[in-house]
Formats: structure tokens, sequence, C-alpha cells
């Protein structure tokens, strides 16, 4: 064989290399050009398939339709090939195939396609063709938090409403204030639940919520007497899936406190009481020395600590739906038990749900709507400056343990018992709390609809809510050394309340060319009566829980130990006629016109009918011939005006009271006989509000970002006042209009930003903000407003809250400081016109007081020397909820706060005020109060007496800032991939975290700045709210 030179060898070598270059890229490009089989799942942002969804191999005739349940199956010519995934009101998606076998999609709704329908008064609407203020509720991410009440979800999430929780005790119910305050007389939403007004929300079960829209203006006119405070209209959820399909929600948990403020622990507790002894020329006390009582100076109990626990939260709901032909239905079961902060504290709820439709024939459609709800709970009392667990546990000597050697619960030491407050032992007291408060409420909604003709329809709609509520409480003996009780009680009640509601309605809607028309008329009768009683016993000889019951009671002499049975029966009616037209022009020229007329037996028959008119426009500029834009997509003015009815908290035979027994001493004897216990009215009438309203609806970039702006102005007239009367006149009240006037008025900004779908990291963000000024304009010049009841005391000492013209409900009425005296030098100088010390009694250390009315001295118990100094009503209430999906991972993070509102800090005059009688322990911070050595200190000086009364005037001291800023929600979940779910057989699987109040901002030092306004912003130690962290489960079948 002939040898090959070296050059015939490189070029051998290069030919074969060129070869093998062009096989392996032929062979690549064949194994390219095997078909490739990818199937999958489509669904939108809550999980639930798609349907009918298109999905086109790109550049090819190649696809096929999503099926019932959203999969699909599609061969594809290669891997480079892309798919378009495209649906009606969704933004569309491409993805390339790649090495993917499996490919799931979730499709985010296009909003410039989809037109949003709205829930309204009797009926829907699109979002596009609204001419009132109507905010529809963001439901991020609900069902991932554990909600006792469905006011909750509201918090935050709405332009110009306002949720406050009156503390964070388990069974509270938040306070919903749409649009500001509506006079003195107050107003509260109306709620209404597939559409029937019902007047108590606990029925709901938030998980069963599929939408919720406000009425916050003249919009809401269309229910009349009532809507004043605006209106809440919760749609359940109905049947959607064409299969049978069942979904749980499980989720357990811990609970615990944010923040605990902390007692001195024993040595400082007797240092402290030492120390205030001194500085007020006082003996020191035996129980208080070291080398007297050293058993004193030990600390043995934390009792703030020891009344606070972690509490578990389980809560479980499971839902059965499906859909066929001509029927749906969706039913649901839940329960939910969430232990409190505060020991022995809980609530529960039990829910059931059935909704159903049948389309019976072609013009005829009847459905129902079944709920039954069970709360029940038991709460403590944190409202009470003297006999509030949380004042208890701060008042209670350290140094005593919680049990004594024998495994009772301990008292004060009986030799130095006279040297402490009368308290009672803070753990004992809860413990036997022995309330039971279940509350079942029923509801049936069954509803028939029937097309007349094209565009004319009838819809008879029956509303029967029936409420049981037992309330039973055992009060036992207190044994031990300090407060104690040698008696006990028995108290229970019982109330049955009936609300029946019939609404009939006719609706026509069609369009001719470029009008359209939608007419609505609607005759309504609601009848709502109840009936309760109540009995009370006492001195039961044992407190065994089976014997705590009226058989068991010692009868005594003449049934003494048991009072006389206490009973009542109330009734109302509400008749209604109410009409609606909405007509459109070109889809851009909008008008609202409502009409309804209610009578109510609330009131005199002269004065029981009042119509309720509104009138609303709209403006669509975006549909302008002259209006060219491709960054503005929606751009639309609107205005309304109305008045609508207010009736607050007017009860029945407010203006005729029956007729009651009642005893009387007369020439020396006692006669009993009947009589009303207060005046009666005959000129009473209604209360109402004006409402003005000019909007603006604006959405850009495709409709990815949206902008909602109101400006409002409601008017409260004729205001309904329980005006107090003199012993004298044989009355107690009598119920009156006011003839002024109170003003609510601010702006409304609702902005939400959605992400294009292009890319893997998909977002939608939504923002709140309202600014809200209430004023009391004016009021009877007769009345004196300074002893209007509004507000609690603090220890009837204390009472800050003041009603006037001029300024707003829940304002503060103090006298202001101006700082704290560091020497003797500073107060001789604070001298009036004749060179007299104007605090005389002071002494370094002590509050400086503004001399407001300018004669010299300082004055609180004649409001001399008050001024107005803010509110507890919120300026500004916020919140921003953001959503985040990457894949199969989802992230919710949700911020809500309000700032510009005071709060009343009473626990500083019962933590901080060493002068109070009894000898109570502090809070630590009184370490840091006044001396010579502190000069710079905000607290006044340590003393056993208060000469000056730092802390017996009602002074701005107390008020602090109660602006807050919470994570409200921080929820992170999980989804299974679509490959793996069809592996297991289940249609969904999500498991969660979430953190509720994962951390607060504030510059409130109590317990928590969610105080309430059913305490007018006063704070004695009120149940805080409580930080969550929660584990749950999502599966669907």
């Amino acid at each position: 064989m002939k040898k090959m030179n070296a050059p015939s060898l490189k070029i051998l070598i290069l030919f074969q290399a060129l070869c093998s270059a062009f096989l392996a890229s032929n062979a690549t490009a064949r194994s390219r050009e095997i078909d490739i089989t990818v199937q999958g799942k489509i669904a939108d942002e809550n999980s639930l398939p798609i349907p009918g969804v298109n999905i086109l191999e790109k550049g090819t005739g190649n696809g096929v339709i999503s099926d019932a349940n959203g999969e699909y199956k599609l061969t594809v010519k290669d891997e480079r090939a892309v798919l378009v995934f495209s649906f009606v009101g969704y933004i569309s998606k491409e993805v390339t195939v790649g090495g993917q076998s499996r490919i799931d999609v979730t499709l985010s709704p296009d909003k410039k396609q989809l037109e949003e329908v709205v829930v309204v008064g009797y009926g829907t609407q699109k979002k596009q063709s609204l001419t009132g203020a109507v905010a529809t509720v963001s439901l991020d991410k609900l069902t991932s938090r554990s909600l006792y009440r469905a006011e909750e979800a509201l918090q935050g999430m709405a332009p110009g409403v306002l949720v406050q929780n009156n503390g964070g005790s388990p069974t509270s119910a938040p306070r919903v204030n749409i649009r500001g305050l509506g006079g003195i007389n107050g107003e509260s939403a109306l709620w209404v639940i597939d559409g029937v007004i019902v007047d108590r929300a606990n029925l709901l079960n938030p998980n069963d919520i599929e939408s919720i829209s406000v009425l916050k203006d003249a919009s809401a006119a269309i229910y009349g007497a009532r809507a004043s405070g605006g209106v809440i209209l919760v749609t359940t959820k109905k049947g959607k899936e064409e299969k049978l399909t069942i979904a749980g929600d499980f989720k357990t948990g811990v609970l615990e406190a944010w923040r605990i403020l902390q007692p001195l622990d024993a040595a400082g507790f007797a240092a402290v009481r030492n120390l205030a002894a001194t500085n007020a020329g006082l003996p020191l006390k035996d129980a208080f020395h070291p080398s007297v009582y050293p058993d004193g100076q030990i600390t043995r109990t934390n009792w703030m600590n020891e009344i606070f626990r972690t509490g578990k939260i389980q809560d479980y709901s499971a839902s059965l739906q499906g859909k066929g032909k001509n029927s749906s239905f969706y039913s649901s079961v839940g329960y939910r038990r969430s232990d409190g902060i505060l020991l022995n504290t809980y609530s529960e709820r039990a829910n059931l749900r059935l909704n159903s439709e049948h389309q019976i024939t072609d013009y005829l459609k009847i459905g129902e709507n079944i709920a039954m709800s069970l709360n029940n709970g038991q709460d403590a009392n944190t409202t009470d400056g003297q006999e509030g667990v949380m004042v208890m546990a701060l008042f209670y000597p350290p140094h005593v343990p919680v049990y004594d050697a024998n495994g009772n619960f301990s008292g004060l030491p009986e030799e130095y018992a006279g040297s402490y407050s009368d308290i009672f032992n803070p753990v004992a007291n809860l413990k036997r709390l022995d309330i039971s408060n279940p509350v079942t409420t029923l509801f049936f909604n069954p509803y028939a609809e029937i097309k007349i003709c094209k565009g004319l329809k009838f819809k008879s709609n029956l509303g029967m809510t029936r409420s049981s509520e037992t309330y039973k409480r055992f009060s036992p003996r207190v044994p031990e050394t300090g407060k104690i009780n040698a008696g006990n009680e028995l108290g229970m009640s019982n109330s049955v309340t009936k609300d029946l509601l019939a609404e009939q309605s006719l609706n026509y809607n069609e369009v001719f060319g470029k009008h359209s028309v939608d007419v609505i008329a609607v005759y309504v009768v609601q009848k709502y009566s109840s009936e309760s009683f109540g009995v009370r016993a006492r001195n039961y000889e044992l407190e065994n829980p089976l014997h705590r019951y009226f058989d068991n009671t010692a009868v005594g002499d003449n049934n003494t130990n048991l009072e006389a049975p206490k009973g009542s029966k109330l009734e109302s009616k509400l008749i209604s006629w109410a009409g609606r037209i909405n007509y459109g022009f070109a889809d851009k020229y909008l008008l609202t016109g409502i009409i309804r007329r209610d009578g109510s037996s609330l009131l005199p028959e002269a004065n029981r009918w009042r119509a309720y008119p509104s009138v609303s426009a709209g403006w669509r500029i975006s549909k302008e011939s002259f209006f060219k834009s491709n960054f503005i997509n929606e751009l639309k003015l609107r205005t309304s005006w109305g008045r609508l009815g207010n009736l607050g908290a007017l009860p029945a035979y407010a203006y005729n009271p029956p007729v009651r027994r009642v005893e009387a001493y007369i020439g020396g004897g006692k006669v009993s006989g009947y009589a009303p216990e207060n005046a009666p009215n005959p000129d009473l009438k209604w209360a109402y509000s004006e409402q003005k309203n000019i909007g603006l609806d604006l959405s850009i970039m495709e409709a990815r970002i949206s902008l909602t702006a109101d400006y409002f102005i409601k008017e409260t007239h004729q205001m309904l006042y329980e005006r107090a009367l003199s012993s004298t006149s044989g009355y107690r009240t009598r119920w009156e209009n006011l003839p002024g006037k109170a003003t609510d008025r601010g702006i409304e900004l609702g902005l939400s930003f959605t992400d294009d779908g292009k890319k893997a990291l998909g977002y939608t963000i939504h923002g709140t903000f309202s600014h809200i000024v209430n004023t009391v304009n004016s009021l009877d010049r007769q009345l004196d407003l300074q002893k209007i009841p509004f507000g609690p005391k603090v220890r009837d000492q204390l009472d800050p809250s003041r009603i006037a013209a001029g300024h707003s409900l829940y304002s503060f009425y103090t006298v202001q400081t101006a700082g704290i005296f560091k020497t003797q030098g500073e107060i001789d100088g604070y001298v009036n016109k004749n060179g007299n010390k104007i605090q005389p009694d002071a002494k370094p250390g002590d509050l400086k007081f503004a001399d407001a009315d300018g004669n010299g001295r300082i004055t609180d118990s004649d409001n001399a020397d008050r001024v107005y100094s803010g509110s507890a009503y919120p300026k500004f209430v916020y919140g921003l909820s953001s959503n985040f999906s990457y894949k199969n991972f989802d992230l919710n993070i949700f911020l809500q706060g309000v700032s510009g509102n005071k709060i009343f800090n009473g626990f500083k005059f019962l933590g901080l005020n060493a002068g109070l009688p009894g000898n109570a322990n502090s809070l630590k911070e009184i370490q840091d109060a006044w001396s010579p050595a502190n000069p710079d200190s905000t607290i006044p000086r340590i003393s056993a007496n208060d000469p000056n009364n730092n802390f017996g005037t009602t002074s701005d001291w107390y008020l602090e800032d109660g602006s807050y800023l919470r994570l409200k929600n921080l929820t992170l979940g999980y989804k299974l991939p679509g490959n793996v779910l069809e592996k297991t057989k289940l249609s969904s699987f999500r498991i969660y975290v979430t953190l509720g109040n994962a951390f607060t901002v504030t510059r409130y030092k109590g317990f928590d700045p969610e105080v309430g306004l059913d305490v007018s912003g006063v704070d004695m130690g009120r149940y805080p709210q409580a930080r969550t962290f929660l584990m749950g489960l999502q599966i669907g079948l």
C-alpha cells in the first residue's frame, strides 16, 4: 500500500470532518422534524379552567380548542413550533414548545376587550355605562385569609369605605362607614345579599363570596329610606363548571399579640410606691418596705404575660358545584374556630349554603339561595377603666403567684391586703368566664323570573330571614382576698327576629339604533318583628357547670333570688315604590334617573311617606370623534345628585312609645301602674342626606392602568337625636329632629395596574385612597352641647369627647399642655396679668397647662380652658394590594392604614399615675418619669398625690397620633403543575402560607391603634389585634 504524504492526509481528514458535520446536522434536522404531541390545561387567574380557548400552531392551520375542563392536546411538527393561546376577553399568549410535552397556561383578562359587569341595585350594568360612584371590591386572595366576618374583606379595598375594627376581640364586629359618618344620629351601610336586604352580615362565609359592589353616591337612592350610609351588594357563588366539581380549602395556624405593654416587676413596683410616698411627704407602707416585707420584692408573676396566650385557628370549607344544560347549583359548608389571644376567649362560626337556578322553559327561570349560619363566642371586658382585665393585669402585685400552694387561685396577701387596690386576680377572672352567645340565622331566598317578550322581564323575589340569639352568662363567686364577691348570678335572655321581604320588579331593556334604554320598576314590602325576654337569678349554692340553670337557684324568702322576667316585642313595616331609567346615546352620552317613595311605620302617619330622587349623568369623551388616542382607552366624566333617607338608630315606637309597668312613691307609699317611659313626638320626621358627586374614569396603555377619582359632598339634615329630659317632665328622653346640619366631604382615588401578559412574571396592583372631612355645621342653639352623652369617661374623671358645631364628630375637647415645668423659676414666671401664679400648686416635674380663656387660672371642670384637639375619625384611609405570579408560585402583599386621627390613651391615666388610690402597679415607662436627673422627660413626676392635677385634668397629654400602616396580609402559594395534576387525577392543588398583621408601623404607644369608634377613640386597654400565621391547602377534584 502506497504511503500518503502529509498534505494528502490533511485533505482526507478535513473531508471526513466535513462529511461528519453534514451527517450530524442532517440527523439533527431530522430529529427536529419528528412530530411532538403537547398537552396541558388552560385556566384563568383564579385557577378556574377556561373552555373554548383556541390553541394554534403559529404560521399553520393546525389547532384545537380546549374542552370543558380547559384541557387540550395538539401534535406539532417539531420543537421549534410556537403555540398561540387566544380567547375572547383574555390577553393572548405565545409559548415555544422546546422540549416540553406538557404546557399549562394561565390567561389574564384583557380589560380592553372585557366589559366588566357590575352589580347595582336590582340588576347589573356594564362598568363603562355607569354614571354613579360604584366601587367593585377586589377580593385578592381572600380565601387564603381567615376572616370571621365579611366586613373584614372590605378593609382597604374600596375607596371611600372605612372599615374600623372595634378592638381585636375574636367576637367583635368591625364598623363600616361609607363616605363619612352622616350626622350625630349616625348611619350604617345597608347590606344586600343576592338581592335581599339583610340585617346581619354574619350570615356570610367569606369563602362563598363571588363579588362585592358598593353604591356610594346617589346611585344608592334606589334603596331610598336606608341608603344614606351607602349600600353593600354581595353576590355569592353560583354553579359554573359543566362537570361536578368538589373543592376544599383547609387552613390552620396560630395567633399571638403583636405588642404587650409591660408592668413593673416586684422590686420596681415597690421602688415606685416608695418614691411616690416620699415625694408626697407621706410615710412608707410596710408592704413596700424591703426589710419589713422582703417577700414583696420577689417577682413571681408577670400578670400581663399571664393573661395573653398563643391561640389556635381552624378554618375549613368545602364546596360542591355543577352546571347542566338547564340547571346549576353551588353548595358549601364551612367551619371556623379561633382562640382569642386573651385566655378563655374565642369565636366560632359554622355555615351552610345552597344556591341553585333552573331554566324551566325559554321564558321561565326559578332559583333559590338558602343559607344558615351559627355564630358563638366569648369575650372579655377590656373597655372598663375600673374592672377591665387589662387594668387588673397591670394593677395586680407581681410578687403574688397565679395559684397558691393548694392549686387554688391566689388572692392578695392577707396581712397587707389593705395596701393594694381593690382588685381581683386577672387570670382567675378570665378562666371563670362562662358566656354563651349562640346566634342562629336562617336565610331563604326563592325567586322567579319570567321573560314576557323581547327586552321585557318580570322578577318576583322573596327573602325570609329568621335569627335566634341566646345570651347566657354565669358570674361565679370570687373568694380570693381583694375584690371579693360572695354572691353569684345567672343571666339569660333570648331574642327572635323575623324579616320578611317581598319584591316585585318589571324590567325593560332594549337598544334602538344609537339609543339604549334600561327601565326598572319595583314594589317592595318589608316587615320586621322581634320578640325578646330576659331573666336573672342569684345565690346558687352549687357552681358546678351542670347546675348553672334556673331550676337550681336558691329561691329564698318571697323568691327574692329570682328577678321578675322582662320581655318586649317590636314591629315595623316598610312599603316602597321605586323606579330607575338608564338612557344612553351612541354609547357615549349617559343619563340615569331614580325615584323611590318609602313609607315607614317608624314615623307618625302625617310624616310617614317620603320620596327620594336622584339623577346622574356620564360623558364618555373617549368615544367622541374628535378624541383620537392610542394611549387613552377610556375617559369618562360622571356627576350625580340625590336625596337619600336616614333613620339612623331610630327605634320602633319612638314617636309614640308604648306604656310599661312602672313603680313610683306617692304619699310615702309605693304605687304600681303603667306609663310611657319616653315622651311621644307626633312631629318626628325623616332624617335625610343630600349627596353630590363628580367623578372621572380613566384607563390607559391598553387598559393596563385604570384610575377612578371622585369628589363628593354629603349633607345630613333633620338629624335625629334622643334628648334627655328633666326628671320633672315625667319622661326620660324624647326623640327629636335637630334643625342643624352635618357635612361629610372628600376625595377618593382607586388605581389599578396590570401586566401585559407577555412575561413569565405576572402582576396586578390595586390601590385605594380616601380623604374625608366630617363637620357638624350647626345644631340647636338651645341644646347644651357639653352635656351630650358622647363617649366613655376614664374612671368617671376624664371626659374628652364632645359634639359641637364647627367641629367633627368624635372630637376631643381638652386642656392644652405646654410641656413640663423643669424649674421653680418657670413656675414662678408663669403668671397672669395681676402677677399671680397661674398654677400655684405646681412643682418642678408637673405639667404646664395653657390658660386658653386668659382668666389667669386653669379650670377644667367648667371647660373654660378646653379647646378642640382633633378627632378619632381618620382623615386619610388607604390600601395597597399587590399580586404576583411566576410559574406555579403566587404572592399577595396587602398593606392597609389610616392617618390623621387621634386616640385618647386613657391607659396612661391608669399606668403612669402614681397618685391613683390603692397603690396600684404601674407600667415600666413610669421609670422614665421626670426627675431632677431626667429633666427632659414627657412623663410628670412620680407622686402619691397630685395637687397640680396632672392626671385628673382632661388634657391633650393623653392624646396620641392614631395613624398606622399595617402589613395586613402576606400570602405565598404554590400550585402543582398540570402534568402532576394529571397523574393524580386532581383538577387543582395549591398550598400556601399566610401572615396576618405581620407588622404594624405606628406612633401610638397603647396596645393597638385600632381602638374603635364604638368607644369614641378612648382607650382603656382595648383588646388588641393579633398577628396570625396560617398554613393552608386548596384542593379540587
